[in-house]
């Protein structure tokens, strides 16, 4: 009944990003199938979990458990080098759960926005004018996009 519902949260939550991801893939690659977007968000997930939860559960044929025992590699330096390496990752994630801000130096969210300042400070100072005026103008430009197919049909 949630689903159908004219503006159901469940429908939004289950399915609106995947709309928007497939509408974002499909200019890149071609056609993406819906189903690879309720398969890739929906189904895969969990039987990736449950594949790790089974090799992680099995056992040897000597009984010892295959997490930390692959393929009878001796435990120094292969085993011990890939537990660590899985706990680095396991910690940093938990980290980043607890403490989000610090993986701030990787956002490059800003750093578009700070360089486009700097440059709209560069070019007001060369010109004598006001940065904000430097900075609409290029707001201006970059919403003035032409469209593809008028130039297309404007050469014929």
């Amino acid at each position: 009944f949630l689903l159908k519902k004219k503006g159901g949260c469940m429908k939004k939550l289950a399915f609106g990003n995947m709309k928007k991801f497939k509408t974002t893939l499909e200019p890149v690659i071609g056609l993406v199938p819906s189903i690879w977007c309720f398969l890739i968000k929906h189904i895969v997930p969990p039987v990736l979990i449950i594949l790790f939860i089974n090799l992680t559960t099995t056992k040897t044929a000597d009984g010892k458990p295959t997490f930390g025992n692959y393929g009878g590699y001796p435990n120094g330096p292969y085993q011990i080098l890939g537990i660590i390496l899985f706990v680095i990752v396991l910690v940093i994630f938990v980290a980043g759960l607890f403490f989000p801000d610090i993986f701030a130096a990787l956002d490059t969210h800003d750093i578009g926005e700070a360089s486009a300042l700097k440059e709209a400070n560069e070019v007001a100072k060369e010109n004598k004018v006001d940065p904000v005026e430097v900075v609409e103008a290029k707001v201006v430009e970059a919403e003035v996009v032409e469209d593809p197919k008028a130039s297309v049909e404007e050469e014929k």
